[in-house]
């Protein structure tokens, strides 16, 4: 049934414009029109059957994939020597903030010796050195104003 409908469906449409009474064509192709319509059909029925194998071909699948894997593997490559340039990057600030450390800690030792060699003549006394690095217990008393604690005022540390 199905086979009669698509004979005569393409009997009675083969590309011609027919009237709706007669069913012959209102005009008619000459044969080299016929022949280049053919020749286009026969073209892209060519490149849709290579489409077709193609689409179904393990070597073009397997090449898509070694495609995909050697990209993979390039970006994984890139992103190793960014690590690695990082890593870097992190030894050498940590060296760096080492040795920082170690000239604030000089610092700080120098700034106790000046204080305790010659308390009234140091510039930041000893007491206020031990309560701005934290070395006082947190119940002391730091007198603000002048060393005798007249008129100064008592804040709790």
């Amino acid at each position: 049934m199905i086979d009669y409908y698509f004979s005569t469906y393409s009997r009675r449409y083969s590309g011609f414009p027919c009237s709706s009474k007669t069913q012959t064509p209102l005009r008619t192709r000459s044969k080299t029109e016929n022949r280049s319509i053919n020749r286009g059909v026969e073209h892209m029925e060519q490149i849709a059957s290579a489409l077709n194998r193609v689409a179904n071909s393990n070597a073009v699948l397997n090449t898509l994939l070694a495609g995909a894997l050697a990209a993979l593997a390039m970006r994984s490559m890139v992103q190793q020597r960014s690590v690695e340039a990082l890593e870097a990057e992190k030894d050498a600030l940590l060296e760096s903030n080492k040795i920082i450390k170690k000239t604030i800690w000089n610092w700080k030792q120098l700034l106790y010796a000046e204080a305790e060699a010659n308390p009234p003549e140091a510039l930041v006394p000893l007491s206020t050195l031990k309560a701005i690095y934290g070395e006082v217990s947190s119940s002391a008393v730091v007198a603000v104003g002048d060393d005798n604690n007249q008129g100064g005022k008592k804040i709790m540390i």
